[in-house]
């Protein structure tokens, strides 16, 4: 590839990445939402982390992976629980980290 090729092919990566971002602004400036609209767009972002968090714990090769020998689910189940004790995301960081790397290397 030339040098222009790559050129254009950036140029029009970046396009189509910031064209989602800048297009709702654009065509809802100054218009309100709904309330419907408003309340439902609040579960996006719960609802978009959990599928994400259910896809890696939860599988393996894109097959169901519930067993005790999968360390994600016993690393999830303890930082489920000391999340809800705590309520501190950064001892929640450390103690999924932590057990992610204890029960890989035990099991």
């Amino acid at each position: 590839m030339s040098n222009m090729s790559i050129l254009l092919v950036c140029l029009g990566m970046g396009a189509v990445t910031y064209a989602p971002r800048v297009l709702p602004l654009l065509l809802f400036a100054g218009k309100e939402m709904p309330n419907w609209l408003k309340e439902a767009l609040k579960f996006v972002p719960v609802a978009m982390l959990s599928a994400l968090v259910a896809k890696d714990v939860f599988f393996k090769d894109d097959a169901l992976f519930m067993s005790l020998s999968n360390p994600k689910i016993l690393a999830f189940v303890l930082v489920a629980i000391v999340a809800a004790k705590f309520k501190s995301i950064p001892i929640s960081l450390v103690v999924g980290v932590g057990s992610i790397f204890i029960f890989s290397t035990i099991l």
